[in-house]
């Protein structure tokens, strides 16, 4: 009787590891051919391409994970190198002995030529709070500003120098976003990127960083910042920083800030003003505090 109970949980055990894991292959079981022929081709669609790097899973033997690299790092399409990016974190988050694979490639991905793949990869770097991935990040964002006054400096096609911008503060965001996350972890990290980092753009986007760190912020360099920067983004980020540090100086700058120009459309085709609202809402929470409320 006994032995009849534990051969029917075994079957059990086994049909609940099937379902839960449908695409589950053996360690002996590799990748069909076709699905590496696809991922190897130039002349596959976007659709093949997926579907073959879906079929890339825990079970997959070191070529395997080689290919799916290979194809988040320099497939000529930037949908399949994101698809493959995400996929990557998805079978290897889990397994610490394959995590160095995920983060190397996220390494070399946030300077890749598309703006949506450098976002990916710069959310990838925000799970590991290494130095190393800090100071990536910190790199990533010096491109973005340089890829800007590029952009700015060469006047032959407008729409061009526009599209590059919005952009960029795409993946600034992205950068500052996960900044905050590895600081919060490895405070260090973000603190010693600061000291080393360049003046200007990048400087003013790790001030605002520290600032949401909790850090000792510097009003002055902050206001200086909110009129030097080039990026919308980072002028919000030290907007709302001012107003949690409860600083008057911040006053006449946040004031001004008011009637900035900046303006977005929100998806329901409402024209926003975020630098304005920023401003509005730290004069209010820079007044509460000196009135001590």
């Amino acid at each position: 009787m006994s032995a009849k109970v534990s051969i029917l949980t075994f079957i059990i055990v086994q049909i609940l590891i099937i379902i839960s894991v449908p695409n589950a292959r053996s360690d002996e079981q590799e990748l069909p051919r076709e699905f590496i022929a696809v991922l190897m081709s130039t002349n596959a669609s976007i659709r093949a391409k997926e579907e073959a790097i879906r079929a890339i899973d825990i079970y997959s033997n070191q070529k395997e994970w080689a290919l799916l690299v290979h194809t988040a790092l320099y497939d000529s399409n930037y949908i399949v190198r994101k698809k493959a990016l995400l996929r990557l974190k998805e079978v290897t988050l889990c397994q610490k002995e394959q995590q160095d694979i995920l983060f190397d490639t996220a390494r070399k991905a946030i300077f890749d030529n598309n703006g949506i793949v450098r976002t990916t990869a710069c959310g990838i770097l925000r799970y590991k709070a290494t130095d190393t991935n800090a100071f990536t990040i910190v790199e990533a964002l010096c491109r973005e500003f340089k890829i800007d006054r590029d952009a700015r400096g060469a006047k032959t096609d407008i729409r061009l120098s526009k599209r590059k911008t919005w952009w960029r503060d795409s993946v600034v965001r992205s950068c500052i976003e996960s900044l905050v996350f590895i600081g919060n972890l490895n405070p260090s990290a973000v603190e010693l990127s600061y000291r080393k980092c360049p003046k200007g753009d990048v400087e003013y986007a790790l001030l605002s960083v520290l600032a949401q760190l909790g850090r000792t912020a510097d009003v002055e360099k902050m206001c200086r910042g909110i009129s030097e920067t080039s990026s919308e983004f980072v002028k919000l980020c030290l907007i709302r920083s001012l107003g949690e540090t409860g600083d008057e100086r911040a006053i006449p700058v946040l004031k001004d800030c008011v009637f900035d120009s900046f303006q977005i459309q929100t998806k329901d085709l409402k024209i926003v003003y975020p630098i304005r609202e920023a401003a509005h809402k730290s004069l209010d929470a820079i007044k509460c505090k000196l009135n001590g409320q």
